[in-house]
């Protein structure tokens, strides 16, 4: 009887069994148990939460690229998804410094032997580099649809994103949790019935400017070969101005001296003095430094800063180099991953900030400092100039007009930047761009003057975990789960007729790019947005080194 259970497993393509408590897999660090679950339909599916996939980022290892995780003995629990990586919620650090897990759901219907490797999508979620967690991320409706899901969390804030701006501390500690967690899975999804050749990453937010970020092609090194075949972008790119700092010396010397006033030392030093520090107070002071530099007399870039400890540009001469090209010249060269990309943004994307929607009530002081509509990171010369033909784009005054400034904010922060990249991309690989417009039943921010589909609205209808009621909700969410696993399985979201679904066309030319509109129907159009105004207004303006859009 033993005998037979270790044929038929050897010919299985993954390592999986049931026992009495649960569900055991081999992966290259030892044996892991999960448990089983069910999905909305009833399906059996295999949970494994909490699998360490780095060593944890204390100590020594704080400021440094992630380090691989010591082997165990026996079997460990991953059955409960509750590390969340440290960040200040309401003011009150939270979370752990340890939080380098993740977790793999895969259908319960992989143990047939006759069963094919499953394609797999990677998410990353959003919260600006700053909050976040894979607790926001529901794996249950992609249960029914033949896709494995992994979610990843990474460092956040000054852990994730500190930089001295050399060699010592050169940043973007929490992009290379996230190539660290790639290289993972490539080793070991085959373990839970994925095809490793089959990875699509995907992101909201933050985690749409991180697959952004990992498309841009390393000239050096291949360090990105190979660990996925496409991308899922939603509302967030690295182009956006939001996603990137072009000061982050500046900073890790002020947290020095916050924390020793008399502090005067070198990189070396700097890092040792934060290493010091515990984790609780180096979150808080953290926090203070990026409280600091509001310029609260300014509502509009006030509201931009979202953070100050973000993705960096590093030294080309670091080993551990993920990003050292401007971001904006790589897209606009090629140097970026030839792969398809499924890429778009909600209609009014600042509708889900407070911030943005508080701003609106300054509407007269933003109407006359037409400066503060450009970012600080963007490189522009004359920044009244180019904040005057941005405002000319809409009307001739922003007084009183909320839906406008609306509009603007959106169109500032992500519509622009994001439709830039696809834009670019096309030139060289396929392009699935959409601009998500529905508005569901139980939304409840309305403002008489928009849309009113803010940022993240999308997100309910393919990382919730409830049965929706109302029938047009219900059609929305099947059809987008049916384009996003099609996109995920054939790197095309709509690879055959079907009566539900429009055949979506790719993004073929800069002067007439098509795109999706989802609403309570699906309609192909062309030319979103004010796009064109905006492009002509940057192309005037900006100046090298092109970082953002």
């Amino acid at each position: 009887m033993h005998l037979k259970i270790i044929v038929v497993l050897l010919q299985l393509v993954f390592v999986v069994f049931a026992d009495d408590d649960g569900t055991i897999v081999t992966i290259s660090n030892g044996k892991i148990q999960g448990k089983t679950k069910k999905s909305l339909d009833e399906q059996k599916y295999y949970a494994f939460e909490g699998i360490p996939y780095a060593a944890p980022p204390t100590g020594d290892n704080r400021f440094k690229a992630p380090q691989k995780v010591d082997d165990w003995d026996g079997v460990l629990a991953t059955k409960r998804n509750e590390k969340a990586c440290l960040q200040i919620i309401a003011v009150i650090p939270q979370g752990s410094e340890d939080c380098l897990y993740l977790n793999v759901y895969t259908p319960a219907d992989l143990k047939s032997s006759n069963s094919q490797s499953l394609p797999v999508l990677v998410w990353f979620y959003g919260g600006s580099y700053q909050t976040g967690s894979t607790a926001d991320v529901k794996p249950v409706y992609f249960m029914d649809y033949e896709v494995i899901l992994v979610t990843v969390n990474y460092r956040l804030g000054v852990f994730g994103f500190l930089s001295t701006g050399d060699d010592v501390a050169s940043g973007n500690w929490g992009l290379k949790d996230q190539r660290f967690a790639l290289q993972w899975v490539k080793k070991n999804i085959d373990q839970f019935g994925g095809d490793p050749n089959k990875v699509t990453i995907g992101g909201q937010n933050a985690g749409a400017s991180s697959v952004g970020y990992h498309m841009l092609t390393d000239t050096h090194r291949n360090i990105r070969k190979g660990l996925f075949r496409a991308v899922i972008s939603e509302s967030g790119s690295p182009l956006c101005p939001q996603y990137f700092q072009s000061s982050p010396k500046k900073y890790a010397d002020e947290l020095a001296t916050l924390i020793d006033s008399s502090f005067k030392g070198n990189s070396e030093a700097l890092v040792a003095l934060l290493r010091k520090q515990t984790p609780e107070k180096l979150t808080r002071l953290s926090n203070a430094i990026k409280l600091r530099h509001l310029p609260i007399n300014d509502p509009v870039q006030s509201i931009f800063i979202y953070n100050v400890w973000l993705p960096v540009i590093e030294d080309s001469d670091s080993d551990s180099a993920l990003i050292y090209h401007p971001m904006h010249k790589d897209f606009m060269d090629g140097k970026f991953s030839d792969i398809p990309l499924l890429i778009g943004y909600n209609s009014e994307e600042a509708i889900y900030y407070p911030d943005y929607v508080a701003a609106l009530a300054f509407s007269s002081r933003i109407n006359d400092n037409p400066q503060s509509l450009v970012f600080d990171n963007l490189n522009v010369e004359d920044k009244t100039q180019a904040g005057n033909d941005i405002k000319a784009i809409y009307a001739s005054s922003f007084k009183d007009n909320k839906g406008l400034l609306l509009e603007f904010f959106s169109d500032n922060v992500y519509t622009t930047p994001i439709i830039r990249q696809a834009e670019l991309v096309s030139k060289k690989s396929p392009v699935y761009l959409y601009e998500f417009a529905y508005r569901g039943s139980n939304q409840l921010i309305r403002f008489e003057e928009a849309d009113n589909v803010g940022h993240a609205f999308e997100l309910r209808y393919l990382f919730g975990n409830k049965k929706f009621n109302s029938k047009n909700d219900k059609l929305l969410h099947e059809r987008m789960m049916k384009m996003w696993t099609n996109f995920v399985k054939y790197m095309n979201p709509t690879p055959d007729e079907d009566d539900d679904l429009v055949k979506w066309s790719k993004v073929k030319s800069s002067n007439n790019m098509e795109y999706l509109i989802i609403n309570s129907t699906l309609e192909m159009s062309s030319q979103p947005k004010r796009y064109k105004k905006w492009k002509a207004v940057l192309s005037e303006h900006l100046s090298s080194p092109y970082w953002v859009y």
